[in-house]
């Protein structure tokens, strides 16, 4: 009887507070001004609030509550509402939350089926998704894995597109007769012969790429119809202390270390000489260095002297 007195004595100031915070709670702190009149406040109480700072507007009439800076994920939700109930994650945020690339920019991307312009934070893409090709993620609507890569195709060069279809094959996400069906429904667009590309010559490579250097790398080893490698393998050093490697030949027992920018201190070029050493006395492992020159300028000389490194060693 109490309970019932208390909530029968509530004002609705107080109501319409209570529906405010459920409202809030229920849209992980992503609401539109038109979501809280919904529920009984008025437009100066939302004024208010946005002074006061509780309510942060990210869009124009979509709002971040608790918070003065949105997280990625909070903005990528208010996008979506900004852009109306028809748009979906796409492109390079779909991307990341599916993690075959990363992007940590503000700008989110989305896609919608009609015209609608692009807006500062907001990079809107025009096409006409067929309903295969939208799935939900954690909450938020987006391209599916397969619809994604076809996206990126038109942005990425080989190399991208090559290191975001083995990441997708990575995660065990890649399914390429999906990607063929989501090519034919997406018609003639821009990228598709590279894509089709990377599907076919694809090759095995258990673990991440995860910079640049690598990613060149291993685009280099597809060219040139290299075997399996594993990328980031640990090994310990003795002591506690451990390394890994960034790409391993296992049946060759042969390692490639990728030299780029962070490589090049005086620091790091003695660091990487003992990593080498320890290496190999522990291991047994061979260690091949490359440079970006390498790849850039003696492609063909490298890939001959891996090759006779990989036989050499096997044959043993």
């Amino acid at each position: 009887m109490a309970a019932w007195l208390l909530v029968s004595h509530e004002t609705p100031h107080i109501r319409a507070e209570r529906a405010v915070i459920e409202l809030v709670r229920r849209e992980r702190n992503v609401v539109t001004r038109e979501e809280l009149l919904g529920v009984g406040v008025s437009r100066g109480w939302i004024d208010r609030r946005v002074r006061s700072g509780w309510l942060t507007r990210e869009f124009h009439s979509v709002y971040v509550a608790g918070r003065a800076r949105a997280s990625l994920d909070e903005r990528e939700r208010a996008a979506l509402k900004a852009c109306g109930g028809d748009a979906v994650l796409s492109h390079f945020s779909a991307a990341a939350r599916w993690k075959i690339r990363r992007y940590s920019r503000r700008t989110v991307h989305v896609t919608v089926p009609g015209r609608r312009r692009s807006r500062p934070g907001i990079r809107v893409h025009e096409s006409p998704l067929h309903p295969r090709d939208i799935t939900t993620k954690d909450g938020v609507r987006l391209t599916t894995i397969a619809r994604t890569l076809v996206d990126l195709a038109a942005l990425l060069n080989d190399a991208e597109l090559d290191t975001a279809v083995h990441e997708a094959e990575f995660l065990k996400r890649l399914d390429v007769r999906a990607v063929e069906q989501a090519m034919h429904r997406a018609g003639p667009v821009k990228g598709l012969p590279n894509l089709r590309s990377a599907l076919r010559t694809r090759r095995p490579a258990n673990g991440r790429i995860d910079f640049d250097l690598e990613r060149e790398f291993h685009a280099f080893l597809r060219r040139h119809g290299f075997p399996p490698t594993e990328h980031g393998v640990e090994f310990e050093l003795g002591d506690g202390h451990r390394t890994t490697v960034d790409v391993l030949f296992r049946d060759a027992w042969v390692a490639i270390e990728l030299d780029g920018g962070p490589h090049k201190t005086t620091r790091n070029f003695h660091r990487d000489r003992r990593k080498g050493r320890r290496l190999e006395a522990l291991h047994g492992l061979i260690i091949i260095r490359v440079t970006e020159e390498d790849l850039r300028d003696h492609e063909a000389e490298l890939a001959a002297d891996l090759w006779a490194t990989l036989e050499r060693r096997t044959r043993r």
